[in-house]
């Protein structure tokens, strides 16, 4: 398996990066009673890997997030807004 860089402050993977995104899948995932390991394979991630993005050890890959929409049946807008405005799980 190829090594992923891991996920920086200041050093993303894109410019465009958006931290919000992981945090974000892991309080909608809470907030619809979904276990990791559950999202994970819906995701076709490993658990592990999936905690790494909800803790942003590494930046959320594209198809990650696609999965992620149509999982948690969400728009991209409830992934990308501030973490603050969302309530904490």
């Amino acid at each position: 398996m190829k090594k992923r860089k891991p996920y920086i402050r200041g050093t993303l993977g894109s410019p465009f990066y958006n931290k919000n995104i992981g945090p974000n899948i892991r309080r909608l995932r809470l907030y619809s009673g979904i276990k990791q390991q559950d999202c994970a394979k819906a995701l076709g991630v490993s658990r592990q890997m999936l905690s790494h993005y909800e803790n942003n050890k590494y930046y959320v890959p594209e198809f990650v997030v696609d999965k992620a929409l149509s999982f948690l049946n969400i728009k991209i807008s409830m992934l990308l807004i501030n973490s603050s405005s969302l309530t904490d799980y």
